[in-house]
C-alpha cells in the first residue's frame, strides 16, 4: 500500500492503481477466512474507486464505491446514521451526477443529507451538511 500511496501523491495514478490492486488482492487472500478486518477492505475500495474516478473510468469507480458502501453498511449495521455511510453515499452520488444519471445522484445525495442532519442535529451549520446541500444543488445546475 505504501508504494501505491507514494505514486498517488506524485500523480502517477496508473502505477498507483496497480499497487493498490495488488494490495487488495493480497488482502483478500490473507483475510479470506477472517472477515474481521473490513476497514482495510473499505479503505482499499475507496482508494481504487478514487483512482478510477480520476482516470475517468466512472463505471469502475462506481463498482468500487458500491463495494465500499455495502461494507460500510455491514460494518455499521448497528448505526445506520454513521458518517462513513453518508460519505459513501456522497461518493456514489458524485459518480452518478458526473455520468448524467441525475435522478440516481439526487437519491444518493438526499440520503446522505438526511444522515448528516441526524448526526449533526445540534450543529446545523456543520460543513458536511453544507457539502450535502451543495451536492444536491449541483444536480440542478
Amino acid at each position: 500500500m505504501e508504494r501505491g500511496k507514494k505514486y498517488f501523491n506524485k500523480g502517477y495514478y496508473n502505477i498507483a492503481l496497480e499497487y493498490y490492486q495488488k494490495s487488495y488482492e493480497k488482502y483478500k487472500k490473507v483475510y479470506a477466512n477472517n472477515p474481521n478486518h473490513p476497514n482495510l477492505d473499505i479503505i482499499l475500495n475507496n482508494i481504487i474507486g478514487l483512482l478510477y474516478f480520476i482516470k475517468g473510468d466512472f463505471n469502475k469507480a462506481l463498482e468500487y464505491y458500491e463495494k465500499s458502501h455495502e461494507l460500510n453498511k455491514k460494518v455499521n449495521a448497528d448505526n445506520p446514521n454513521h458518517p462513513d455511510i453518508a460519505d459513501s453515499l456522497n461518493k456514489n452520488g458524485l459518480v452518478y451526477n458526473i455520468t448524467g444519471n441525475c435522478n440516481k445522484a439526487l437519491e444518493y445525495y438526499e440520503k446522505s443529507y438526511e444522515i448528516y442532519k441526524k448526526i449533526y442535529a445540534n450543529n446545523p451549520n456543520h460543513p458536511d451538511i453544507a457539502d450535502s446541500l451543495n451536492n444536491i444543488g449541483l444536480v440542478y445546475d
